[in-house]
């Protein structure tokens, strides 16, 4: 079990930090301050790829705390934070090759939870409501939806001739 000191780095919200630097790096972008849009994309890319390894790591070696954090009201809905900092790295780099895989990895996640946690939430064997237990983190749910959105239109502005691009 990784030490209470990484819980940050391997928690289900553990990729808040990409999503909130791919924000700043859209956004510094749009007023023109491309430097530090470069270097705010690159940081969001490298925690990215260091989270996603953890991420990879914990699920091998850690199963069993997985499924809890899946199965807790508490915690059960920060997972959607992977699937808003991939769609918000595809939205940044919408111009890219690596923008449809990372828009498509954000869509599987965002469909699996989508319709597995509400059915965890409300299959819970417990006393009275699970959703006495939810946070706010639910508001994830719909930042992630908007986040899917986002990339398939960002991604479909770069040629709005070509209609396959994400349908491959």
């Amino acid at each position: 079990m990784a030490s209470p000191a990484m819980r940050p780095l391997t928690g289900p919200g553990a990729f808040a930090v990409v999503m909130a630097t791919c924000v700043l790096s859209i956004d510094t972008a749009t007023v023109g301050w491309r430097t530090s849009s470069a270097v705010l994309c690159g940081l969001a890319a490298v925690a990215y790829v260091v989270l996603l390894v953890a991420a990879i790591r914990r699920l091998a070696t850690e199963p069993r705390t997985v499924r809890a954090d899946l199965r807790d009201p508490g915690t059960m809905f920060a997972f959607f934070t992977f699937v808003v900092a991939s769609e918000t790295l595809a939205v940044r780099l919408a111009s890219t090759p690596v923008a449809i895989p990372l828009a498509a990895a954000g869509l599987a996640v965002w469909i699996g939870l989508s319709y597995c946690l509400p059915i965890m939430l409300v299959g819970r064997r417990v006393t009275g409501s699970g959703l006495r237990d939810v946070n706010g983190t639910w508001c994830l749910w719909a930042v992630g939806t908007q986040a899917v959105a986002s990339a398939a239109a960002a991604i479909a502005a770069v040629d709005p001739t070509d209609r396959t691009a994400l349908a491959t």
